[in-house]
């Protein structure tokens, strides 16, 4: 049976919560008095009575108080201490969300936003970045359903990774590959997201899922997760408008206007 001073120790060591201790350090300081007044011969025994029907109720209230004390705040730590995850994106060359690399012939970009893990929280386990639905321009020729996978880690290439509180992790939203060894430069816009294995790698050109060809807005319904913490849901939108391919300053326009913002995951 779990006992006032058993509930205490728990709670102490759970927490420190030096509330309990002062609530059990009270209790027995009144029954320590209550004692010394019992022993008192000159006490009348309807005093004694009302002492001890006191110190019941006294110690019956510590119980109640000492238990939902002890739940309310086993709860409020976790909750505190549960992992917070935001994105974040910078289309500023100093901030390397969007990375370039030059082969003079053949140029590739990388989108990366950031998943930050807020400081003070628990580290976010296995973190996974969901694409639920994507929307193609309204327009375009290739209306095909782009598929609904998870988005690859920058540098570690799989789907899970842990976070840290206070620190960050990159995953490949986008990647823009344009090919200038022909006279009329071809390019290639695709979604960072990992093809199951036994799916059509989006290498191959067969495979029109995966690209995404048409100039006009793309909307991703994105989902963070993370172990031990709700999925938080983001709306990310951009717009792709192929144009000019001279040099890595007009290209990189090719791929603009990205945002991002909070969304209800239904």
């Amino acid at each position: 049976m779990l006992t006032v001073d058993g509930l205490a120790t728990l709670v102490a060591a759970s927490g420190g919560l030096r509330e309990s201790a002062l609530m059990m350090t009270a209790k027995s300081r009144f029954a320590d008095k209550l004692a010394s007044l019992q022993d008192n011969p000159a006490m009348s025994t309807g005093v004694r009575d009302w002492l001890e029907v006191s110190a019941a109720l006294i110690g019956a209230i510590g119980t109640v108080a000492a238990i939902w004390l002890a739940l309310f705040l086993q709860v409020t730590l976790v909750e505190r201490r549960r992992p917070v995850l935001y994105l974040a994106f910078s289309d500023d060359r100093g901030e390397q969300d969007l990375s370039i690399i030059d082969l003079e012939d053949v140029v590739y970009f990388a989108y990366r936003p950031r998943v930050y893990a807020k400081a003070s929280k628990e580290t976010a386990r296995n973190v996974e970045i969901l694409l639920l639905r994507a929307r193609r321009p309204e327009n375009g020729v290739n209306q095909f359903h782009i598929p609904d996978r998870s988005f690859r880690w920058t540098g570690i290439g799989g789907r899970l990774a842990d976070i840290p509180p206070g620190t960050w992790r990159r995953f490949d939203l986008l990647n823009y590959v344009v090919d200038r060894r022909d006279e009329v430069p071809r390019s290639a816009l695709l979604a960072g997201i990992i093809p199951d294995s036994q799916e059509t790698s989006p290498s191959d050109p067969i495979d029109r899922r995966w690209y995404l060809d048409d100039p006009g807005r793309y909307e991703f319904e994105v989902a963070v997760t993370a172990d031990g913490m709700n999925a938080a849901g983001w709306r990310v939108t951009f717009d792709f408008s192929p144009g000019m391919f001279e040099n890595t300053d007009l290209m990189r326009t090719h791929v603009g206007n990205i945002k991002y913002e909070r969304m209800k995951i239904v």
